[in-house]
């Protein structure tokens, strides 16, 4: 929801008045307070949620953002979990008899780990 300034708006604070007239300030370029506008590209401030500009929910990319990021975090670990218990197995088969145990332990357990990212 993009906020329209056509008059003076007041606003309270510590019992002192300030008016705001026209459109809120642009936040300044490379400040800690702004970012950049997945869909319009210019400059907005990071703790409101709508872009001052076009109006884009700036929250909600953020956060689609984070969940395909993480997403992509959990494919990788069980792609390393389970390539770990395939090579346990494999050395299971190669190791001397009073190992082939644990190298099957270590593949089973790597494996459960590798199902537990992928679910």
């Amino acid at each position: 929801m993009r906020n329209e300034f056509n008059e003076p708006v007041a606003q309270v604070f510590n019992d002192q008045v300030h008016f705001h007239v026209g459109p809120p300030p642009v936040p300044p370029e490379g400040s800690i307070t702004s970012t950049h506008c997945p869909q319009c590209g210019q400059t907005t401030w990071r703790y409101t949620q709508h872009c001052m500009h076009c109006g884009v929910d700036v929250f909600a990319w953020h956060a689609q953002v984070k969940r395909e990021r993480a997403v992509v975090q959990g494919n990788r670990l069980f792609m390393l979990f389970a390539a770990g218990s395939a090579t346990a197995f494999a050395l299971g088969t190669w190791v001397m008899p009073e190992l082939k145990i644990a190298a099957y332990s270590v593949g089973v357990l790597l494996g459960v780990v590798a199902y537990g990212f992928m679910s």
